[in-house]
């Protein structure tokens, strides 16, 4: 018999989907091994502490740890635009090699995850010389973040089997708060610095431990099995064969399941909710049904013209188009590129004005600037207004291109 080492961070926001991943690890248990589950948390209530200690019992240890996570607001700055949903506790992360010192090797996971198959073989994975067993992140096969393009194995640090004792021997908790400092990219809080830190001190894992079920699926058409299994040097026939062996579903998307009732595996975690201590009939969940058509057009835009950024990071570009699109873009994704010239807009009124430190133009202006492209973001109307804009340039400014309508469905 032997120990299985379990951390969670939550607070009362995620007790609830917390309680039900740890309710799925116990209905997968196969053996007499002691599994203590350790709880991080910086605000829990009386109901939600009775809830999590009803697992206790001789096979299941729940452990809960307070700590102060005001101690990290200098360290993190919010945007109101930045897609993470994270808090500031998930800092208490870069804390765990102190906080357990009589641990050599601890699971990580996330509270918005469901385990479909018993964890004890990822947990045993040997990581002697490394800091970390981790799982790339998925998002790559469809979307890269210009700022961690760099990284050539960048994972995703919901799910993370950590090598506390090297961690500890190489001051790593330090490493990490040091270098979270230095970040002035903020749209995730803890992500980037693990990638950056751990480096090439990691042991890469199968998907099946980390699948972002959610998001592939909502992908699908922009990458294929055979993509997956060359980034993770897997052999899955399918995306149902993924799906079937997946280990650890992780719902690290906006459609959670406990919200909307409409997902692709709300199903099943309600099954799971069902069983545990939260279940409350009285307490409506899944009460909303997601319109993935409206939801997720925006980002499909974002990516669209991150790439197209990107792409012509050499060339000279305008934006046409004040757009409110356009100023929650630049501040979600910090976009600070010099290449970029300003903003063209025909409502003289707004002429001179800033968005996130780009000015705004009338369109008699684009001779001056003499831009060698520009990018349409206008969304509304796009399909009538793009066409007129295109004419406009090829009648005036025939020199200048008209990069592709990222608003367009079917480009």
């Amino acid at each position: 018999m032997k120990d299985i080492n379990i951390v969670f961070i939550c607070d009362n926001k995620f007790a609830l989907p917390t309680g039900v991943a740890i309710q799925s690890i116990i209905d997968n248990k196969k053996s007499d091994n002691i599994y203590n589950i350790y709880i991080l948390t910086d605000k829990l209530s009386e109901d939600n502490l009775l809830k999590l200690n009803k697992f206790n019992r001789d096979d299941i240890r729940i452990i809960i740890t307070f700590f102060d996570s005001n101690n990290y607001e200098s360290l993190h700055k919010y945007d109101k635009y930045a897609p993470t949903h994270v808090t500031l506790a998930a800092l208490q992360k870069f804390e765990i090699p102190k906080l357990f010192p009589a641990l050599d090797k601890v699971l990580y996971l996330d509270g918005d995850i469901i385990i479909k198959r018993e964890i004890e073989s990822l947990f045993d994975t040997e990581i002697e010389n490394f800091y970390a067993g981790v799982i790339l992140d998925s998002g790559r096969l469809y979307y890269t973040r210009e700022n961690t393009s760099y990284i050539k194995d960048y994972f995703n640090s919901g799910v993370m089997l950590l090598n506390l004792k090297k961690m500890r021997e190489d001051n790593i908790s330090e490493t990490l708060f040091e270098e979270k400092s230095k970040q002035t990219d903020f749209t995730l809080v803890d992500q980037d610095v693990f990638n950056i830190v751990f480096k090439d001190k990691i042991k890469l894992l199968d998907i099946k431990y980390n699948f972002l079920g959610l998001n592939l699926f909502r992908e699908k058409n922009k990458f294929s099995i055979t993509a997956i299994n060359k980034l993770y040097n897997t052999s899955y026939k399918d995306f149902k064969d993924l799906e079937k062996n997946a280990v650890i579903i992780h719902f690290a998307s906006k459609e959670k399941p406990w919200l909307y009732k409409n997902t692709r595996y709300s199903l099943l975690w309600l099954s799971v909710y069902k069983k545990s201590p939260f279940y409350d009939k009285k307490n409506i969940l899944q009460n909303k049904k997601i319109k993935y058509e409206t939801i997720f057009t925006n980002l499909e835009s974002e990516i669209k013209l991150l790439k197209l950024l990107f792409k012509n990071r050499n060339k000279n570009i305008v934006f046409w188009g004040a757009s409110l699109f356009l100023s929650k873009f630049l501040k979600k994704y910090h976009i600070k590129q010099k290449n970029i010239l300003g903003i063209i807009d025909k409502n003289l009124s707004r002429q001179g004005e800033l968005i996130y430190n780009y000015k705004i133009f009338n369109v008699s202006d684009i001779s001056l600037l003499n831009p060698d492209c520009v990018i349409f973001v206008i969304k509304n109307n796009s399909n009538k207004i793009y066409p007129y804009v295109k004419d406009y340039l090829n009648e005036n400014y025939s020199n200048i291109e008209l990069l592709p309508n990222i608003f367009e469905v079917n480009e």
